[in-house]
Formats: C-alpha cells, structure tokens, sequence
C-alpha cells in the first residue's frame, strides 16, 4: 500500500480549487482506514492551500454495489473514506475549516462502461475543494 505514495498525485481537476484523489490508490477495497504513509503526501497536496481556507472532503463511489459480505453500503463507505481524509489533513493543517461528505454514486466523474474497467476506478475517488 506504501505504493501509493509515488502514485497517489491528483488526477486531472477541471477547477484549480480541487484536488483529485484516486481511491483506488489510496484505499484498500471496502476500505476507508489510511496507510501510515497518507498524512505526509496528504501535506504535501495541500501545501500551497492558503492558511485558514475552507476545506470541502468529498467522497465519491462507483456503482457497483458493495459485496453483501460487508455491512455497509456506498453512502457510507464514501462518507468513512471522505472523513478518514479529512481527519488525516485536520492533523497537518489545523488552520483548515473542514467539512466531509459522502456522495456514494450520485456524482460520477464519468460515464460507466461495463467494457471499460476504467470508468469505475474514475469514479472510485476523494475530492479537496478549497477556497477562502
């Protein structure tokens, strides 16, 4: 999972306010509990955000139902990992005004394409949004 620290970047944002996060990088499946080695890259991501901004942590999921072998759903796995995330970056940046979210499916970042494995993992993701 330590891997994920030379990968974990941002895809490509729209908005110069928002950083992307690729959960299926940053997240175990099923998961929502960090690796140790999050924080650090975390800080370095939101290092030129400027002191004291509000800071939107969103979740997203794809569509794909979570295995009935859990006890969650889509909602709220969105809504642990986007709160991991934004526990993680209160500890680096304290002067952060912070909000998390969870979207489960609702907003995908792209069309799903069963053909296309790579339009789940697109949608499989953690959103930074910043502004004053």
């Amino acid at each position: 999972m330590d891997r994920f620290i030379e990968e974990l970047g941002d895809q490509e944002a729209e908005e110069d306010d928002v950083i992307v996060l690729e959960a299926d990088i940053l997240f175990a499946p099923n998961s929502w509990e960090l690796p140790d080695s999050a924080s650090a890259k975390l800080e370095e991501l939101v290092q030129d955000v400027p002191d004291g901004s509000k800071v939107s942590v969103t979740g997203h999921t794809d569509s794909r139902p979570v295995s009935e072998a859990y006890d969650f759903d889509n909602q709220e796995l969105s809504e642990k990992r986007a709160e991991a995330v934004a526990e993680a970056l209160e500890d680096q940046r304290s002067d952060f005004d912070i909000i998390a979210e969870g979207l489960g499916d609702a907003e995908p970042a792209v069309t799903e394409d069963p053909d296309v494995p790579g339009t789940y993992a697109a949608n499989r993701r953690v959103e930074i949004r910043h502004g004053n």
